[in-house]
């Protein structure tokens, strides 16, 4: 026989590999070894428990592992060939720095002469030395007239003062009278006014109701495989949306202390449930079986209740006082209304709200 987990050749009759220690996937009804992970025996139909695959999760991610290792090591590889290229882009760029400030002093140098020429004329030009020359014109003419005539100015000053009343180059402001100051105008204020979004660090996020489609899983502490009819009564029948099919407990007795658990894909808000209680495919079966009678039912957070069930064959609902936020929800059987010839104890079907 090959192991379906590391395929390795071991005896037929092994539970456990020797070369790999897991344990060998078998249908709970035929005993056949399972290959590959599927929800019912190829071989008698019989559904199949998820715990009995968790050999095959742990090979794939044994190999995830492995394969990421590989690819690690390979980017790790090809990153060094672009940093040892790189090495002569620095060289390359003080080079190109040094040329461009040959270049720039070269075309200085020649265009100097041009330059100096405009920096003249603005010399030249400026009507500061236009308004300078005139009135040195004026105070050399006002000198040779006084030498002339024979009449000399009272005081050097009077010549410039005359100059500059014949000509104001630069506008002349008045001076400020007494207290009086220059006024910036007021920057104009904008009427709009921004807004900022805060978010509130306190913001409770909203528990999403329970719904029948976020059950992930059904599991239970037992339940009755009856080979010989090709029956199989998992607990998966209790979600299957028929009263043909049946969670029926195999331990010892009546079935009190059994019990069984629905697994929800994340939290939910659980407000009751619906229950038919028995094997209710007929009235005489129902008969035949035993029924819960009292129920502890549990939540994810450790919390729990007592209900008692009516031995009715047919659906009943329960409410719970409030409502319950939880990633599941399990069922103890805690006492049974007993069957008139089997000690079995089942449940049809189970709804949550």
């Amino acid at each position: 026989m090959i192991c379906p987990i590391c395929k390795n050749e071991i005896e037929e009759d092994s539970k456990f590999c020797p070369i790999c220690g897991k344990l060998i996937p078998r249908c709970p009804s035929c005993n056949k070894v399972i290959t590959n992970e599927m929800r019912f025996c190829i071989y008698d139909g019989t559904p199949l428990p998820k715990e009995i695959f968790s050999a095959f999760a742990n090979s794939q991610t044994a190999n995830s592992i492995e394969t990421s290792n590989q690819i690690k090591k390979e980017d790790t590889t090809t990153e060094k060939v672009p940093t040892k290229k790189k090495r002569w882009i620095l060289p390359f760029l003080c080079i190109l720095f040094f040329m461009g400030i040959i270049i720039f002093l070269g075309y200085f140098m020649l265009s100097g002469n041009s330059t100096l020429e405009i920096f003249s004329h603005n010399i030249n030009n400026n009507p500061k030395k236009d308004s300078y020359n005139h009135v040195k014109t004026f105070i050399d003419e006002s000198t040779m007239e006084e030498a002339e005539t024979g009449q000399v100015s009272s005081h050097p000053t009077d010549i410039l003062e005359q100059a500059e009343s014949v000509t104001q180059p630069y506008p002349q402001y008045e001076p400020l009278q007494n207290n009086e100051s220059y006024t910036l105008p007021e920057k104009e204020q904008s009427t709009e006014q921004e807004t900022v979004f805060t978010e509130s660090s306190n913001a409770e996020i909203e528990v999403p109701p329970v719904s029948m489609d976020v059950i992930s899983s059904v599991f239970a502490t037992s339940y009755l495989s009856e080979s010989e009819y090709g029956l199989v009564h998992h607990p998966s029948n209790l979600i299957d949306g028929t009263l043909g099919n049946a969670w029926v407990e195999d331990a010892s007795g009546q079935g009190e202390g059994e019990s069984v658990t629905l697994q929800f894909d994340g939290t939910y808000k659980l407000s009751g449930f619906t229950i038919n209680a028995g094997y209710q495919k007929n009235s005489d079966i129902y008969m035949k079986n035993s029924r819960p009678a009292t129920l502890t039912v549990i939540f994810s957070d450790g919390n729990s209740m007592n209900i008692t069930l009516e031995d009715i064959n047919g659906q009943q609902a329960i409410t719970f006082p409030s409502s319950v936020e939880t990633s599941n929800i399990t069922l103890i059987i805690q006492s049974v209304y007993q069957g008139s010839k089997y000690q079995d104890t089942a449940i049809s079907e189970i709804e949550l709200f």
